[in-house]
């Protein structure tokens, strides 16, 4: 049995992002296809993170830079260092550090989009980290360890601010294994998108630094395939796969009821607070006046802690986190997603999909779905196309069941698993343990 390395900061057991329910889908395709994942989680564990994954994940290996034992909040020292020469280092440059000012951008977006005259004075908002901001040698010592300890097979890198742990294997491995690096997104494209739209990246990354950072792995993979050309381009000769997205296709029972319930479905990051808020204020209260109390909006996910209080609406619903998001698809007529930058594959998109409801997006919220656009959804990128869009679907409940209908035909063939996960496990199959670390 070949044994597969798996690193990644993300809590995917929480699986209430759509990154976190991309690296779990994953990880049990692996293991359910006959390869040992063990995880290295780069970051502290909780007490209720270990409940979690002892009632959703008992048979998994994870080890974890630090757990609710370790004392202090920085990274346990590596080798060579004492714990006050690590903690400095972490509060220089670390993964603390970086995620703390991802936090404040988003607090002060909460506050930018009040639009209030309170803000005329706000800080500005902190500038972003660097790739090296999420450095930590001590994570990278911890690493090491368990490297040398159960000499992987290959190893799966999940995303590129942990890209520097695969750095100087050959001192702690006799061989070195296959090294794959999933990107989630082009990076730099996604930063520029951001800025364009006014606001912050969670890294200051150009092209070449994400060039030379992915350069250094066997094996580069994209989330859909636009992606898959760039890196290419990027990277002449390099090997890159696809892996997109694979989840359950559920039917859910046909009802005609009132009121007619779009839903949304997201986390608190920039892009779906931008999402949400563009919405309301552009699209919502003229689309919902015709329809009076025919019609709601439920909002999904914890986005709803990071919105102002100004959005708050008349029949406008703010369910926050829930765990059984079968049972919202169960109660919804109409999937909305108006994300308005942002690269990758949106993880909300393919699951409003699989559950065979009809979904309106952008050009943005399609990427990577593109053949499914104007037949499995429907698109629309200015607040007019989208009112019209959702308007004719509200008085048409026989086109909402054609579009749902037609969405999971799309998501039986488009996300199939064995389509989704075929490539890389061919990959991780194959004898060639070759590396370029």
């Amino acid at each position: 049995m070949k044994t597969i390395l798996l690193a990644t900061d993300v809590k995917f057991w929480s699986a209430r992002r759509g990154s976190a329910s991309r690296i779990a889908c994953t990880g049990r395709y692996l293991r359910e296809h006959g390869f040992n994942v063990p995880v290295f989680f780069a970051g502290r564990l909780e007490a209720g993170d270990v409940t979690l994954l002892s009632q959703r994940y008992a048979d998994l290996e994870i080890v974890a830079a630090q757990t609710a034992q370790d004392p202090g909040d920085s990274p346990p020292p590596g080798p060579g260092k004492d714990a006050r020469e690590a903690a400095s280092e972490a509060g220089r440059s670390g993964p603390a550090r970086a995620r703390g000012r991802r936090a404040r951008w988003t607090a002060r977006l909460k506050r930018v989009s009040t639009r209030s005259a309170d803000n005329a004075g706000a800080a500005p908002v902190p500038p972003p980290p660097t790739l090296a901001s999420f450095r930590s040698a001590a994570y990278k010592a911890s690493f090491d360890r368990l490297c040398a300890a159960i000499r992987p097979d290959s190893i799966m890198v999940e995303y590129v601010r942990l890209a520097y742990l695969i750095e100087g294997l050959h001192a702690v491995l006799p061989a070195l294994p296959l090294t794959v690096i999933d990107t989630m997104d082009v990076m730099h494209a996604r930063c520029r998108e951001f800025r364009a739209f006014g606001h912050p990246h969670w890294v200051d990354i150009t092209e070449e630094t994400e060039r030379q950072t992915l350069a250094r792995f066997d094996t580069v993979v994209a989330i859909q395939e636009h992606e898959a050309a760039v890196f290419r381009r990027m990277l002449p000769g390099k090997r890159v796969v696809t892996v997109g997205h694979a989840t359950d296709v559920t039917h859910h029972e046909w009802r005609v009821r009132s009121p007619v319930t779009l839903t949304y479905i997201g986390s608190n990051s920039l892009a779906n607070t931008d999402a949400v808020t563009f919405f309301l204020e552009s699209v919502w209260d003229d689309l919902r006046a015709p329809f009076g109390a025919g019609l709601r909006l439920r909002l999904v996910g914890d986005v709803c802690d990071a919105l102002p209080a100004s959005a708050r609406r008349e029949q406008v619903t703010m369910l926050g986190t829930v765990d059984d998001l079968a049972s919202v698809y169960a109660d919804t007529d109409i999937v909305v997603n108006p994300v308005r930058f942002g690269g990758g594959l949106k993880i909300k998109n393919v699951e409003a999909l699989c559950h065979g409801k009809p979904l309106l997006t952008t050009s943005a919220g399609a990427q990577g779905l593109e053949q499914g656009a104007g037949s499995a959804f429907l698109v629309g990128d200015t607040a007019e196309s989208q009112r019209a869009a959702l308007a004719a679907l509200i008085t048409a409940p026989a086109r909402r069941r054609e579009l749902g209908d037609r969405a999971l035909s799309f998501a039986r063939e488009a996300f199939a698993p064995a389509r989704v996960y075929g490539e890389l496990c061919e990959l991780l199959s194959r004898e060639n343990a070759c590396s370029s670390v």
